[in-house]
């Protein structure tokens, strides 16, 4: 059997997802209940997010779509990563503040959607997860809701006895997303159009990116993340070094130079209460131990008292 690079990478993803808009349109409104005759006047927007901040490697989001309420935001998570979570709300958030800056103000209306279709298990308990905000208590759904994220955890897919119970069209929309076999995929697309025209594009396709293929700018992108957050552990522990290093040092000077201090006043002291009780003037005391009037007062007081 033949294979073909799936639609779980991200170049596949990308180039079917622009080319086969019926495919998209109907797996927006299968997640999201979001009518299709409403996403038929979606369009394609810039995918490129907060290109000024210099601390983002890599603000390119995966598919962006815009319709008259809604802007949808589609994300492949092929691989699970720690930061893999902020880094896809960052995108979405992005989309949000660029939509207020562009309005000059602030929109009430429109509707920020992300949905992740993620090949490992993540968060949720089932095939479909729709995240909102919502009060803790009485569960009460926040009133200005404008922000909807969705995690499709596509390895339950997997699992026969549950997906009995989902949306058939669903489940057939997504194993194509993780299908490899071409003889498989065109099984599974048959009697449907959409999906007939999905798989005839992905062999096309799949002859500029062959099955097993390395994605270059893929992997430098990691190694070059992956040697940042060396270089900031690295460099992080080596100025926590230096830094107690330097600690050290100026706390032993600054020791030493506060018990220089005080071991002089020590003296100065025991000066003046000799010479104090052999009876010396009290200005030739001064002169001679350098302590201040009232400090000499009170070696007075003590010997009185």
């Amino acid at each position: 059997m033949s294979k073909i690079t799936p639609l779980t990478d991200d170049k596949m993803f990308y180039h079917i997802m622009h080319i086969n808009k019926d495919y998209l349109i109907m797996l927006i409104h299968l997640i999201t209940n979001i009518s299709i005759k409403s996403l038929e006047n979606l369009e394609y927007i810039d995918t490129t997010l907060n290109e000024g901040n210099i601390n983002n490697i890599h603000q390119r989001s995966d598919i962006v779509v815009k319709i008259k309420r809604y802007t949808i935001n589609l994300e492949m998570n092929a691989n699970y990563y720690k930061e893999m979570a902020v880094k896809n709300n960052s995108y979405l958030y992005s989309l949000h503040n660029q939509d207020n800056v562009e309005g000059e103000g602030y929109n009430t209306d429109r509707i920020f959607i992300q949905i992740n279709f993620d090949k490992f298990k993540t968060y949720g308990k089932k095939l479909l997860n729709e995240y909102i905000i919502k009060e803790k208590t009485n569960n009460m759904e926040y009133p200005l809701q404008r922000l909807k994220i969705y995690h499709i955890e596509l390895d339950y897919l997997q699992n026969k006895e549950y997906t009995k119970s989902v949306n058939k069209k669903l489940i057939q929309y997504l194993k194509i997303l993780l299908e490899e076999e071409v003889d498989t995929l065109k099984e599974m697309s048959i009697g449907d159009k959409i999906l007939e025209g999905v798989v005839k594009e992905m062999i096309i396709f799949g002859k500029e990116i062959p099955y097993g293929y390395r994605d270059v700018e893929l992997e430098d992108r990691l190694m070059k993340n992956t040697f940042r957050k060396k270089g900031l552990e690295q460099g992080l522990k080596q100025g926590i070094k230096k830094g107690e290093k330097i600690g050290l040092e100026l706390g032993m000077k600054q020791g030493m130079k506060r018990g220089m201090k005080q071991g002089i006043e020590q003296k100065s002291i025991e000066t003046a209460k000799y010479l104090l009780s052999k009876g010396v003037e009290e200005d030739i005391i001064l002169g001679a131990s350098g302590i201040s009037v009232s400090e000499l007062n009170k070696l007075k007081e003590s010997k009185i008292s």
